[in-house]
């Protein structure tokens, strides 16, 4: 629970590879195997970068938000999920290309966004 940003995750683990994803921004789908040490939830920093979802090269994230035309006031209230250095997601936006789920995926681990205190 992170209630000084009013979000709640949930995180689950798969041991088999999803036949279906969701079109939502709530919810996402790593490669548990992929992760390494464990996840932390941050501010954005100077010089994050991310690889978009089927992007080759990687995005400073502050050209990601202003790609997305998100207010400057409103860039630092967006989460990160990072492993180590690495950002994994952009809470409710983006998810970085390495950990997504290949044909290869083992073990996956869903982790969902929810509001307001719901459940």
């Amino acid at each position: 629970d992170l209630p000084e940003i009013g979000l709640k995750l949930r995180t689950e683990i798969i041991y088999r590879r999803p036949s279906s994803f969701p079109e939502g921004r709530e919810e996402v789908y790593l490669d548990l195997d992929k992760l390494k040490g464990p996840l932390v939830l941050r501010r954005r920093l100077k010089g994050d970068r991310i690889r978009p979802l089927g992007m080759n090269g990687s995005k400073k994230i502050k050209d990601f938000f202003i790609d997305l035309k998100i207010p400057r006031e409103k860039r630092d209230k967006i989460p990160l999920l990072v492993n180590g250095e690495r950002i994994v997601w952009v809470v409710g936006y983006c998810l970085d290309d390495h950990f997504k789920i290949t044909k290869d995926t083992r073990k996956v681990l869903k982790i969902k966004v929810l509001k307001d205190g719901s459940c």
